[in-house]
This record gives structure tokens, sequence and C-alpha cells, in this order.
């Protein structure tokens, strides 16, 4: 049986009626994807020490399998895909160890900021680590990918194999436990 090949304006090639999505040569995936990989492995809760060790790991995972990708997801999400693998993996390794490092500085925009408003952001952001490491692993990955990487309901979807209603119900899940976590915190404040 032959499927019929063609292709659109935008470079998409359609087999049958499905899109299909080709992937850019490695080289040129790598630099247009190396900032969103790097930013996905520290809000996932690779430590610094460990993220050029863990982003090679991802962009080999990404070079042996590339392949594979068959444009069902896009490019972003399956880069997510692995990516959020390659961290499933590492943190499970260290697990033991009790390791969730804090969220970087790097969230914390200075400019402007008094000293005493850069230092309660920075308690702010301390404790919202904190706040995190407790969550269920599936809720954190959720709202780090909403929060923090900006990912849509979709392409969460597509990178966890989740429906974007089961996203939804496990970021709302997230956003009640880190709003009654922080409230308790603010309580217990003198």
């Amino acid at each position: 049986m032959t499927v019929a090949h063609s292709a659109d304006a935008s470079g998409h090639a359609f087999e049958g009626a499905r899109a299909v999505t080709e992937l850019p040569p490695f080289e040129a995936l790598y630099r247009t994807h190396f900032d969103f990989v790097w930013r996905a492995l520290v809000r996932l809760g690779v430590p610094r020490r460990d993220l050029e060790d863990q982003l090679q790991e991802v962009f080999k995972v990404v070079y042996v399998n590339r392949a594979g990708y068959d444009g069902r997801a896009s490019v972003r999400a399956w880069l997510f895909g692995i990516t959020h693998n390659v961290s499933r993996m590492y943190r499970r390794g260290v697990r033991r160890k009790g390791i969730f490092d804090e969220l970087p500085d790097g969230l914390i925009d200075p400019k402007g900021a008094s000293a005493e408003l850069t230092a309660a952001t920075r308690e702010e952001l301390a404790h919202l680590s904190t706040v995190l490491a407790a969550l269920d692993v599936d809720l954190r990955d959720v709202f780090i990918m909403t929060e923090f990487l900006e990912m849509t309901a979709r392409e969460i979807g597509e990178a966890l194999s989740l429906s974007p209603n089961t996203v939804s119900t496990r970021l709302r899940r997230a956003w009640d436990e880190v709003d009654r976590k922080i409230a308790l915190h603010r309580r217990r404040q003198p």
C-alpha cells in the first residue's frame, strides 16, 4: 500500500490526512532548542553542578532517536518528553540523597529592586523550592512545565502522554497544594 505524500507552504509533509513535521538537522535542532532544554532541566530539579552532563545526555538521546520522531507531537513537546525522562532518571538516582536544589536565582529580576525586596524574593523563592520539593512528582512536573517553561496543556500532554484535561487537573491540584502550603507558611510567620 502506498501513502500519498505532499507538502504545504510551511514545510509540513502530509501523510494521508495527518500532518507530519520533519525534524531539522541535528545541529540546527541543538542550536534552536539548547536554551529551552537547559531551562527545562533546571526547573525539573537538576542541580547546576550536573546540568552540563544531563544536557549532553538529553541531546545524546535526541541524536540516537531522531529517526524515530514521527511528527505526532511538536518538536518542542518531543524534546521536553526526552528531557523529562532524562531528568526523571537522574532524580531517581539521587532521590535517596534527598536532593532537589532550590530554584535558581535567575528567576529573580533584581533590576531596580531594593536590597530588602531582593532578599524577600529570594526567601520566597527558597520557600517555593521547598514546597515544590514536597509535591508529588507528577504534580510538580506539570506545575514547572506550565509556570516556568510556559508550555501549553497540549504540549505537556504530548510530552507526557496525557490528555489536556489530565494536565489541567494536575495543574489545578498542584496550585491547590502550593497555595495551601504557602498560606500555612505565611500564618506561621511572625
